[in-house]
Formats: C-alpha cells, sequence, structure tokens
C-alpha cells in the first residue's frame, strides 16, 4: 500500500467512535471528579471557570489524537523504510523543543535566582498540576502537565504523519505542524506557581492546539480542500 493511499484510508476513517465516546465518557466524569475534589480539598474560588477547563481539553484532545491515529494505523500501517521514520522521529523531537521554548515550558539564559527543582502539586488544579518548576544554571523550567502532554502529542502526530507521507504531500503536515509556532503558542509562560494560572490568551492557544490536532489527524488533502472551496463559494 502507497503512502499516499494510507493517507487517505487514515484520513476517511471517522474521528469518533462508540468506543471513543464511552471512554471520553468515562475520562470526562472521572475529570469532573477530580475538579470537585480540588474544590472541596481547598480555599480555591472557581473565579475564572474556563482556567479549570482549558487544561481537559487539551488533555482530552491530545488523548484522543494519539489513540485515534494508533488505531488507524492497525488497519492500515504505512511500510516505510527505518531512514524515512528516523528521519521523521528527529523532526518530532525538533518540533517539540521548538514548541517548548516558544509556548514558554522552558527558556535557556534566562536570568533570576538559581532555585532547585520543584515540584507542585496542591497549590495548582487538576490538570495544571503536577508541575515542575527550576530555575538555575542559566535555565528556566515550567513544566505544566497539560502543556507537556499537549505538546508531546502534536509532535507524535507530526512526526506519524510525515512517517506516512512523501514527497510534495509531506509538505501538508509541516503547513499543519507549523499552525501553533506561527501563532506563538499563545499563552506561553515561564513562571512561578500561582502565576501558571490566568494568562488570558489561553483561549487562543487553546482553540489554535485543537485545530492543529484535529488537521493532523484528519489530514485533509487537495480534494478535500477543493470541495471545502466550492462550499464557500
Amino acid at each position: 500500500m502507497t503512502a499516499s493511499g494510507t493517507a487517505s484510508r487514515t484520513g476517511s476513517r471517522p474521528l469518533l467512535t462508540r468506543d471513543a465516546l464511552v471512554a471520553g465518557g468515562v475520562l470526562v466524569n472521572t475529570e469532573l471528579l477530580a475538579l470537585l475534589a480540588y474544590f472541596v480539598l481547598s480555599d480555591a474560588v472557581p473565579y475564572r471557570p474556563l482556567v479549570y477547563v482549558y487544561p481537559f481539553v487539551w488533555l482530552n484532545v491530545a488523548l484522543w489524537g494519539v489513540w485515534r491515529v494508533r488505531q488507524a494505523r492497525r488497519v492500515s500501517a504505512a511500510g516505510a523504510s527505518t531512514r524515512r521514520r528516523a528521519v521523521a522521529g528527529a523532526l518530532g523531537v525538533g518540533y517539540l523543543l521548538a514548541l517548548g521554548s516558544v509556548g514558554g515550558l522552558y527558556a535557556v539564559g534566562a536570568g533570576g535566582p538559581d532555585v532547585g527543582p520543584r515540584l507542585v502539586v496542591a497549590g495548582l488544579p487538576p490538570g495544571w498540576s503536577p508541575a515542575l518548576l527550576y530555575t538555575g544554571g542559566g535555565l528556566t523550567l515550567a513544566l505544566v502537565s497539560f502543556r507537556v502532554v499537549g505538546y508531546a502529542a502534536l509532535a507524535y502526530l507530526l512526526a506519524v504523519a510525515l512517517v506516512d507521507t512523501r514527497g510534495p504531500a509531506a509538505l501538508g503536515p509541516c503547513l499543519v505542524g507549523a499552525l501553533p509556532l506561527l501563532a506563538g503558542t499563545l499563552g506561553g509562560f515561564v513562571g512561578d506557581g500561582a502565576a501558571l494560572v490566568g494568562d488570558g490568551s489561553y483561549a487562543l492557544s487553546t482553540l489554535v492546539f485543537v485545530l492543529a490536532v484535529a488537521l493532523l489527524v484528519r489530514r485533509p488533502t487537495a480534494a478535500d480542500l477543493a470541495r471545502l472551496g466550492g462550499w464557500v463559494r
């Protein structure tokens, strides 16, 4: 089976299945219980409800995207060479590092006093917690759970898309992967404690993230775009 054939079959499969909906329902209920426990056990006041929703959107969409692609590849696995897989993997790692830098998960050469690694759990809501914070030796880290999972999912989806496509068709995944970078992965931060929560640009960054995942999973073809253009006209 050719790479283009694989991409086409992957894109033609339904984005949601009954199993995915059932698993998603269980996951959402678990997240709601975790959020309820957080408010009961802490003194937090939900002054901005969406702040508590964004992490779950990132986590759930990331898990769905990876699950969806892995399910599709079980049906139509591409016979890519080891070299192509290695190149795609390297590009995926580089993409993850770029997202982390632009999105504020880490900063090299940042100033500030040296502070050892600190794992924040109790002070942050579910999804934001746990967060690993570190400053020292010219390196600053703010590894927040949902951001790390989201960026890792994007890197994985981009690498898989590059494995499944070749030639000019590989330009599509690259352009889609550039969306979060072009948007500056809005809402990036390198901060401490409560400063990690409350950036108003998370609405737009979440929208960009969801769109990028959906496109990397669906992988629209030139024919899909042509049909979309016809509908618009």
